[in-house]
């Protein structure tokens, strides 16, 4: 599954997210996601969200184009 967002952070979307990656993570579901907030400075639930999604599944698309995020996205199938 992939979610692509620019609010992985103290925002409403980064904190309902947390607890959907939790139990996504406890399912075996793979799950990818794709950052694409570039004035989004990590912080606190953006290093809670990334430990629930482990490297190379957090991508970020930031200054990529829009044909360049759907190749991405692609690749990761």
């Amino acid at each position: 599954m992939g979610l692509v967002s620019g609010d992985l952070r103290r925002h409403s979307c980064g904190y309902f997210l947390h607890g959907v990656l939790a139990h996504l993570g406890a399912c075996g579901c793979e799950v990818w996601v794709f950052e694409t907030h570039a004035d989004a400075t990590p912080d606190s639930k953006t290093a809670r969200l990334r430990a629930l999604v482990p490297p190379p599944r957090w991508v970020s698309l930031v200054g990529v184009d829009t044909v360049g995020a759907v190749a991405r996205v692609r690749a990761a199938g």
